[in-house]
């Protein structure tokens, strides 16, 4: 069974948090206030409204540099072609957003809806180069 973790982006100071104290719901159950560490000098406990953050969670995977993988982070495969079946013919090095649809973590081409299962890449030849947050840059 895979670890169950999240970090989030504070919307408004464009700062990744990767450590969550808590996330408070209201009675409709909805996300109410999120709780993080922010890690500047001194690591001290921050309060928001969940709105300013989005949540990303983590694949369960690791890059080949032991990194953890989460939604939101942009992947460098290397060689991505010799990794599956030829009849894709897809391009030998691509690099590729990771989402999450439909009960699935999922890699997207960069500028395209073409997508297919986390499962296809193989970790030893995947490298984290950013986050569509903190990197917007390398989606054009």
């Amino acid at each position: 069974m895979r670890e169950i973790k999240f970090r989030a982006f504070h919307k408004k100071i464009g700062y990744i948090c990767n450590e969550l104290i808590d996330i408070d719901f209201d009675s409709n159950n909805n996300m109410s206030n999120i709780g993080v560490v922010l890690e500047n000098d001194v690591s001290y406990s921050y309060y928001d409204n969940a709105k300013t953050f989005k949540l990303m969670q983590y694949t369960g995977l690791k890059d080949k540099n032991n990194v953890d993988i989460y939604e939101g982070d942009v992947l460098y495969l290397e060689n991505w072609n010799d990794h599956i079946p030829k009849r894709f013919n897809i391009p030998l090095d691509e690099t590729r957003k990771v989402f999450f649809n439909n009960g699935c973590f999922c890699i997207q081409e960069l500028n395209s809806s073409g997508h297919c299962s986390i499962n296809h890449i193989n970790p030893d030849f995947t490298e984290i180069i950013g986050n569509i947050y903190e990197n917007p840059e390398l989606l054009e």
